[in-house]
């Protein structure tokens, strides 16, 4: 049986996510993503990490390098 987690620390979901701490921090910061603390621990639900990387903006074909 495989437990899946639901929140991830800071670091993993720098990790997972392939983006910077500071950007993590970033988009915390302006509201785009939710952190939650678990006693002296940051934490961000993995549902929170997916919605926010799915509304980062899209690439427009002619943008791409």
């Amino acid at each position: 049986m495989t437990i899946e987690k639901l929140a991830l620390s800071v670091a993993e979901a720098v990790q997972v996510s392939g983006r910077s701490r500071t950007a993590i921090y970033l988009a915390a910061k302006a509201g785009q993503l939710v952190l939650r603390k678990n006693g002296g621990r940051t934490v961000v639900l993995v549902s929170d990490l997916k919605s926010w990387l799915e509304n980062l903006p899209k690439l427009h074909p002619s943008q791409a390098a």
